[in-house]
């Protein structure tokens, strides 16, 4: 399913990547909203010196936050996150058996390694598990960081209808680094995650998120010339099997990371669950939790918390409460000219960019209806920026010559 906030004039329509300030978020409510937080905690509880200021402060951002669930990376001290979840009100956890050279708890190397987590509110998930995904491959481990496997985590989560619905969380934390060799690895271990989930969880609702260490729109990859997890991209774009739901902060030049140009902890989910999604709720955090505490990059994390939102109410689907669209473009595809149309004049300016992230043009709105002239476009699918009066927007259009 696809949100259809921006559309086509056209029988083809283009795939909402970002919304962002519009009526939706005022209409739901906390007690209404699903809340999830993605979040690297940066080798949490490893320094004894270090941890009543890092236990204090991470405290107090997830108070303030209250999400719902917590997808954690990086936590080392197991003791630590027991600790933490137990003086939040009303959250358990689970806490993968498994990290880089560690193959379970036993292992010499477990009480050190950097560990996936799922922390959660009790009351709205329930029936929760979790295992390692991919563990039986024989290159999986190699791909992911010999031994930290994907975490997927089942659970029934309850709705603002009151109906449980079951959800494959799948918390990730790739193989770091940006020279060759790590990055064939993690492109490697993206197209075999990406191959298990088409194959085995087809019609699963899937939310895929954690530490990527690649951007979606490019690679940090200086051999690359497209993002390590461009498949899972390319089926958001021109399929109908996930959407990228981070996308839009990439293109918009957000950083999730302290120090660090790039956007490397992402959220994908399945299609099942697109249309459950808050447009433009997707949102880095650094704003937020540099306000609630001080020193925030040398006590938490060098990386920033990204939430997103959903709305799971059968009788009012979140891509349904807009009568008409803001924007649409056609024709769709284009060949020798794109139109943007605004129903109102709230945009004011436009970017296009390639896939591979390469600024292609950009201008200024006339009007309520822009003509750009394609003649310099190669054929590709191209990304459309739009932004102005404090709102942004992203979609999708192809080119064929």
């Amino acid at each position: 399913m696809r949100l259809k906030i921006f559309s086509c004039a056209v029988s083809v329509c283009v795939t909402v990547l970002m919304l962002s300030h519009f009526s939706i978020i005022a209409q739901t409510s906390d007690h209404d909203t699903l809340e999830i937080v993605n979040w690297n905690l940066e080798f949490f509880g490893d320094n004894n010196s270090n941890l009543p200021a890092e236990m204090t402060k991470t405290r107090t951002i997830m108070n303030a936050l209250n999400a719902d669930i917590y997808a954690l990376t990086e936590i080392v001290n197991t003791d630590s996150l027991k600790s933490l979840t137990q003086s939040l009100n009303g959250y358990n956890y689970l806490v993968s058996p498994f990290g880089s050279f560690a193959s379970s708890p036993s292992s010499s190397q477990y009480k050190s390694a950097q560990k996936l987590a799922f922390v959660y509110r009790s009351s709205v998930v329930r029936n929760v598990s979790g295992r390692a995904l991919l563990r039986t491959s024989s290159s999986a481990y190699n791909y992911w960081a010999s031994g930290r496997f994907p975490y997927l985590v089942s659970a029934e989560v309850l709705g603002k209808d009151n109906q449980w619905r079951q959800f494959q969380f799948v918390i990730i934390h790739a193989k770091a680094n940006s020279d060759y060799s790590s990055c064939f690895r993690r492109y490697a271990g993206a197209l075999e995650l990406k191959d298990t989930l088409d194959t085995y969880f087809a019609n699963d609702r899937i939310i895929l998120l954690g530490d990527f260490n690649d951007d979606l729109d490019v690679s940090i990859c200086a051999s690359f010339t497209e993002s390590n997890y461009a498949e899972f991209v390319k089926d958001s774009i021109d399929g109908n099997s996930y959407k990228a739901l981070t996308l839009p902060l990439s293109l918009n030049g957000v950083s999730s990371i302290a120090g660090y140009p790039g956007f490397i902890d992402h959220v994908l989910v399945s299609n099942e669950v697109a249309s459950f999604y808050i447009p433009g709720s997707a949102a880095m955090l650094e704003d937020k939790v540099t306000s609630w505490v001080s020193s925030y990059t040398s006590d938490v994390s060098d990386h920033y918390p990204v939430l997103t939102k959903y709305v799971m109410d059968q009788a009012t689907p979140v891509q349904n409460i807009y009568d008409e669209p803001s924007v649409s473009i056609y024709p769709v595809p284009a060949k020798n000219v794109l139109f943007i149309k605004m129903k109102d004049q709230q945009f004011e300016t436009y970017e296009i960019f390639s896939f591979n992230g390469r600024r292609c043009g950009g201008g200024k709105f006339v009007g309520n209806l822009t003509e750009i002239a394609l003649n310099l476009f190669a054929s590709g699918t191209y990304f459309i920026t739009i932004s102005g009066n404090g709102e942004n927007g992203a979609m999708v259009f192809t080119v064929i010559k």
